[in-house]
């Protein structure tokens, strides 16, 4: 009996199955429309802002060197000539042109020891400054900019260096 409507056979639309039992129903969900101001739900995962970290290079060793070699020698000029405007102290901004800048520098000078030999030179990114002080130092920032730190007649210095128009300076100072 092939292909039968018969009891024994099930019929077309129940093949397989046995007499008197449906098949399966088979579930349709209806497309749902996305709710308006979906762009602005938050998803699990945001995206953090891009941050540069340059690269420690030998641009960026020479202008910390060249700093530390000005402030060995007492040089108020090549100091302010190694760095940039506007220059912070300690977090605060305390010069905003270069006059300001060099009248800065030879108050420092004026209060160092007369020896000043630098003892040793590290230039770090803000991951390597992190890793040695636990944070960044006052006025330092995650992205363009580097650090050195350097030991100098018992003084310790943290530069902040940032790429300027002519190349990486010094644009801040820790102590």
């Amino acid at each position: 009996m092939l292909g039968g409507g018969g009891a024994s056979g099930g019929g077309a639309n129940n093949l397989g199955q046995p007499v008197g039992r449906e098949a399966p129903r088979q579930l349709h969900r209806e497309p749902t429309a996305r709710p308006r101001g979906d762009d602005d739900v938050p998803t699990a995962k945001p995206t953090a802002p891009t941050v540069v970290v340059p690269e420690v290079t030998t641009e960026v060793r020479d202008a910390a060197a060249g700093w530390f070699a000005a402030y060995s020698r007492g040089d108020a000029s090549w100091l302010a000539g190694w760095s940039a405007t506007p220059f912070t102290a300690a977090g605060e901004t305390i010069a905003r042109d270069a006059a300001t800048l060099k009248t800065m520098y030879k108050q420092l000078l004026a209060e160092a020891p007369p020896k000043r030999a630098l003892g040793a030179l590290d230039v770090l990114t803000p991951a390597g400054i992190r890793g040695r002080l636990g944070g960044l130092p006052p006025g330092g920032e995650p992205s363009d900019m580097l650090f050195a730190i350097g030991k100098v007649g018992g003084d310790e210095f943290i530069l902040l260096l940032k790429k300027s128009s002519q190349g990486w300076r010094v644009c801040g100072l820790d102590r």
